[in-house]
C-alpha cells in the first residue's frame, strides 16, 4: 500500500523514526514485538524509510507500522 504524505506529515514521521535510533534506544524484544525481526531490522527499515522521507519519495506499509 502506497501512502501519500503532507510535507508536515513527512517531517513528524522522520524525526519520530529517528528516536528508535537515538534517545528511545529500541530492544530486541520490543522490536519484535512490533512485527520486525529484530532491533537490527528496525533499525533498517529506520534507515530506509527515513530515507525515502528526505527524498520526498512516495513512502510504503512495512512491517512493523505500529513504530510510526
Amino acid at each position: 500500500m502506497e501512502i501519500e504524505l503532507s510535507t508536515d506529515e513527512r517531517r513528524l514521521l522522520w524525526w519520530g523514526l529517528g528516536e528508535w535510533s537515538g534517545p528511545a534506544n529500541c530492544s530486541d524484544a520490543l522490536a519484535i514485538a512490533m512485527d520486525f525481526e529484530g532491533r537490527a531490522d528496525l533499525l533498517e527499515q529506520e534507515r530506509r524509510l527515513r530515507s525515502a522521507l528526505e527524498a520526498r519519495e512516495v513512502v510504503c506499509a512495512l512491517p512493523g507500522a505500529s513504530a510510526m
